[in-house]
């Protein structure tokens, strides 16, 4: 099992119309991510790279929620709370290797996060992607890979270390990952 974890801190990464966010990441390898502080983050994925970006998700998550983000979707994490930090842990593979050439070629995901006047997050579709609708939604359990809400990732592994091994060995979900809703 080769799992890693790792914790960000991350300021306001909202600043006016910038659309800035943390980094584009498109990996082999499925990933779980956990909210520890700040209000409300948002985790835009996208299934696809390429320039039909497929299905396109932002998911509001609070103190405690959980995200999977399935084997091969980019995404990336905003903070939406212009006064407060955002500290999230993340479980993914050790091996697993990033490919920016699509993010850089459409210069980032098919939606970019806009702070409105009312320091609201706002959504822009990127043009350099064909149309895509964006799904917004709040953050779920995940009954099919054993996630739930009341229990940290790390007290799933240290319970059960084969409970999150779906993280670094995607293909044993396989058949769940084609339909799967982040």
């Amino acid at each position: 099992m080769l799992l890693h974890f790792y914790q960000c801190v991350f300021e306001c990464t909202l600043r006016g119309n910038d659309g800035a966010a943390s980094n584009h990441r498109p990996h082999a390898g499925s990933e779980s991510c956990e909210n520890h502080h700040g209000d409300v983050d948002h985790y835009e994925e996208q299934e696809k790279s390429g320039d039909d970006p497929g299905r396109c998700v932002a998911i509001e998550a609070g103190p405690g929620d959980k995200v999977v983000i399935p084997p091969g979707w980019a995404h990336y994490v905003v903070n939406a709370d212009v006064n407060t930090k955002l500290i999230f842990g993340a479980w993914c593979d050790r091996l697993y290797g990033f490919d920016y050439t699509q993010m850089r070629a459409h210069r980032g995901l098919a939606w970019f996060p806009l702070v409105d006047d009312e320091g609201k997050i706002k959504w822009e579709h990127n043009r350099r992607y064909l149309p895509s609708k964006l799904n917004i939604r709040e953050a779920r359990d995940y009954p099919e890979l054993d996630v739930s809400a009341t229990t940290p990732i790390y007290k799933c592994f240290r319970r059960a270390a084969e409970s999150v091994q779906w993280i670094s060995d995607p293909r044993r979900f396989e058949e769940l990952w084609h339909n799967f809703e982040p």
